[in-house]
């Protein structure tokens, strides 16, 4: 796993600056207008803290959901900030944790979480923090969205040479599905540097896309493609056309975080236009910042309207989640010893979007 394309995407970037917007005002981009809402700071003590956020999810109460890869456990705080429970702790036992990384809430009763050196993902019941059972999953779970009874993966499985696994939450294993970019068969040292696949669910669709290729795939539920996409671009970087020369041999991990724009979440609205989040990275010495974008896929993948920034602190570690038509980012600042981390909430308006065709 390459170090930092893992540490931005999970939430683990040393800063973090927005270039056309600063921490409190909208970002715009091609009409798209991004509005901060609420500020909320999470009200960690000695022994509940997060040590190295990497996702968040939301439950139906409202209350925050926040893995933590360094410190082996999910840690849930209420929508005022104050500590609830964690789920899990260091360990290789039955719930037990080393990286739990991509969580999801399911219903009102189950906490999902992948756990990427376990290669598994655990069910703990919501309101207790009590592990259930956990099925295993080979490669590495990047998104996860419940569907009334099933979880649909987004994560690469590089010995099935699949994009996602679908999981009924009644049964006990998950089944592999999905293409793979043929960039990624001809440059193992691309898959290498760009593992990390994000995925929505559209009625008896899905759409992939990954860190590497510049294009979204949209295939039927059982893993057919039936078309590509490319949203335009407005102020993120993209992904080059010549990735794969570019990886035709060993190139430094800093060259790798700035070559692209990282795709880093897709969350269908309510209108049933897809919100999509992409990162542009920087790498000056040992700081490294990104940029965020937000865009809007029209409901039928026709249009976009592309790039508008997330307003963002210079300072934070960004994780970004949508909860409903919500976007959320969590910040996580370092004063002196200690982490302080906050969430900020923001709405999306689309109504003066410039839409631009999205190509095919």
């Amino acid at each position: 796993m390459r170090s930092l394309i893992a540490a931005v995407l999970l939430g683990a970037a040393a800063a973090c600056g927005g270039m056309d917007s600063d921490a409190t005002g909208a970002g715009t981009g091609d009409g798209l207008v991004v509005t901060p809402i609420d500020s909320l700071t999470l009200a960690e003590n000695d022994t509940f803290y997060l040590a190295a956020p990497a996702h968040m999810a939301l439950a139906g109460d409202g209350s925050i959901l926040i893995s933590d890869a360094m410190s082996g456990r999910v840690l849930q705080f209420a929508r005022s900030g104050e500590p609830l429970r964690a789920f899990g702790r260091p360990g290789d036992g039955p719930g037990e944790l080393r990286s739990p990384v991509t969580v999801a809430v399911a219903g009102d009763s189950l906490l999902l979480v992948a756990d990427w050196q376990h290669q598994k993902i655990s069910q703990y019941e919501l309101a207790t923090g009590i592990f259930r059972k956990a099925v295993g999953f080979t490669g590495l779970p990047f998104a996860m969205q419940v569907v009334r009874d099933t979880v649909w993966i987004a994560g690469l499985n590089r010995a099935a040479g699949t994009s996602f696994g679908v999981w009924p939450l009644m049964d006990d294993s998950v089944s592999y599905r999905g293409p793979i970019p043929a960039e990624y068969t001809q440059s193992a040292l691309l898959m290498d540097a760009h593992p990390y696949v994000s995925g929505v669910k559209l009625a008896n669709r899905m759409l992939v896309g990954f860190t590497g290729h510049p294009s979204l795939f949209l295939v039927d539920a059982g893993g057919r493609v039936l078309d590509t996409l490319r949203l335009p671009k407005l102020r993120r970087r993209g992904v080059p056309d010549d990735i794969v020369q570019r990886f035709a041999k060993p190139i430094p991990d800093e060259e790798i975080a700035s070559m692209v724009s990282a795709l880093a979440s897709m969350r269908q609205l309510s209108s049933g236009d897809i919100g999509v989040v992409h990162l542009d990275v920087d790498v000056a010495g040992n700081l490294v910042t990104a940029s965020v974008y937000v865009s809007l896929l029209s409901s039928d993948l026709s249009k976009a309207c592309v790039d508008a920034p997330i307003p963002t602190s210079r300072d934070g570690r960004p994780v970004i989640a949508f909860h409903g038509d919500t976007l959320f980012m969590l910040e996580q600042r370092v004063t002196g010893e200690r982490a302080t981390s906050s969430i900020r909430s923001f709405t999306l308006d689309a109504s003066e979007c410039d839409w631009s065709e999205a190509e095919s």
